[in-house]
């Protein structure tokens, strides 16, 4: 099962609704109004919520790694998987994966690639 999330604004409704469906946690920043906040608010916004960030943007990744932003967690769905159809898909295989989701992590997540886990000192 997936941690509870914060998806941003770049994640589309039927991904949303797909997670939701499968009994995950998700906020939507663009359903709580957030769509005037840069990506280190929405950052600690589900830090605060204790929550794992899903998102296409590289830009968190930056902001938890060289910038020191303190972040639970991050879900990237790198550029080639923008398609809901392919993010479902990489989801799904989220859903099955055994990851220790209690450790501070990245996921780096590409079509046709292997999944890539990075874990966050800070």
């Amino acid at each position: 099962m997936l941690p509870s999330l914060v998806a941003d604004m770049d994640i589309a409704v039927i991904v949303i609704r797909f997670l939701r469906e499968g009994g995950v946690d998700v906020v939507s920043a663009r359903e709580e109004g957030w769509s005037g906040y840069e990506d280190r608010d929405i950052l600690r916004e589900a830090h605060e919520m204790n929550r794992f960030v899903l998102t296409h943007d590289s830009d968190y990744g930056e902001l938890a790694i060289h910038q020191g932003e303190t972040t639970r967690g991050i879900i990237y769905m790198r550029a080639g998987s923008r398609e809901s159809k392919a993010v479902i898909a990489s989801l799904q295989n989220l859903f099955n994966a055994e990851i220790d989701w209690t450790r501070r992590q990245i996921l780096v997540c590409e079509p046709d690639k292997p999944l890539r886990i990075r874990l966050i000192d800070n």
